[in-house]
């Protein structure tokens, strides 16, 4: 029943259908199926959803919180750190940063290092986000997009801007095709650069085009523009959709 039903999960998942996706995982376990591999596509599908209190939730009640995996214990930090930043509040940064350093502390991967720190800055804990940044300045670099991106973060939070701004223009140039993943890395720099009261033009160095969207009456076929060409190209320089 296990492999069977992780192939239904994966596929629906795989097509956008998150909800049935989510069904299916929780339908598999209540049917008696002990795969933790199901349990944790069930608390991705909901957080995917948006749900994330309700994710993390269900992240305790399957008992995912009490094994050793490190993979595990990723997904619970990374729902602390989600919901943290979706309610702005310091108790649940504070659960996020123990979460995250603890995490650190088990694993020798770096990178749990730097959700800690930022997750410190969060809580309000400005100075120890600051030291916990300072010792993960010399981050490996495996030539990826995060790895630059993740060295730029500890940058900024280590208070060196001019560092996180080389790091930035490196994962936008590594990271060129990937929108998504520059947007994401946009949107944690910018509250972190509002806490800190660093430049805020740090993320305009991801060079993430802008969105233009028009919502006024769409003219009849024939009409005469009343916005010249040239105008118009001047208008949308730097748009990308």
């Amino acid at each position: 029943m296990g492999e069977a039903a992780r192939a239904e999960v994966a596929a629906l998942a795989a097509e956008g259908q998150i909800f049935a996706a989510h069904d299916r995982a929780m339908a598999a376990l209540a049917a008696g199926a002990t795969d933790d591999w199901l349990a944790q596509h069930a608390v991705l599908t909901l957080a995917q959803t948006g749900a994330l209190g309700p994710a993390l939730a269900l992240f305790h009640r399957l008992g995912l919180d009490r094994r050793r995996d490190l993979e595990l214990a990723g997904l619970g930090a990374r729902l602390r750190k989600d919901v943290a930043l979706a309610s702005r509040e310091p108790a649940d940064a504070a659960r996020a940063f123990a979460a995250a350093f603890a995490l650190w502390r088990r694993s020798t991967d770096p990178w749990p290092g730097v959700n800690a720190a930022a997750m410190a800055l969060l809580a309000g804990r400005k100075r120890l986000s600051r030291r916990l940044a300072a010792r993960l300045l010399h981050l490996p670099d495996r030539g990826d997009y995060w790895s630059a991106a993740t060295a730029a973060e500890a940058a900024l939070l280590a208070g060196e801007e001019d560092r996180a701004a080389r790091l930035l223009v490196e994962a936008a140039a590594r990271g060129a095709e990937d929108l998504r993943a520059r947007a994401s890395t946009a949107r944690q720099l910018h509250w972190e650069i509002a806490l800190l009261g660093a430049d805020p033009r740090l993320v305009a160095l991801l060079a993430i085009p802008m969105t233009a969207h028009f919502c006024g009456r769409i003219p009849p076929p024939g009409a005469t523009a009343t916005l010249p060409p040239a105008a118009l190209a001047a208008a949308l320089a730097g748009v990308g959709f």
